[in-house]
């Protein structure tokens, strides 16, 4: 990875907290379906914003209509980095 490739830290901190505010993410639900969240010992909310949205994943088993795998906001992720 380039470090121009790495996200600001207050661009994750940022979109963190609108996925915990928008009802996007369901965490226990999102850290039992996609078990690599645990292995990466990151928090689902992380985790969720740097892999599992720019990989097309489910926040949560019903998505608000608004907000169903919109694309990343907020700059780079580390996606491929975790892809399996």
């Amino acid at each position: 990875m380039h470090e121009e490739e790495t996200p600001e830290p207050w661009r994750i901190t940022a979109a963190v907290h609108e996925v915990r505010r928008s009802g996007e993410l369901d965490a226990a639900w999102y850290a039992t379906r996609y078990p690599d969240v645990a292995k990466r010992g990151l928090d689902p909310a992380t985790h969720y914003c740097l892999v599992g949205r720019p990989l097309g994943r489910m926040g949560c088993a019903d998505p608000p209509s608004h907000s169903a795998h919109r694309s990343a906001a907020y700059g780079p992720t580390f996606a491929a980095e975790f892809d399996e």
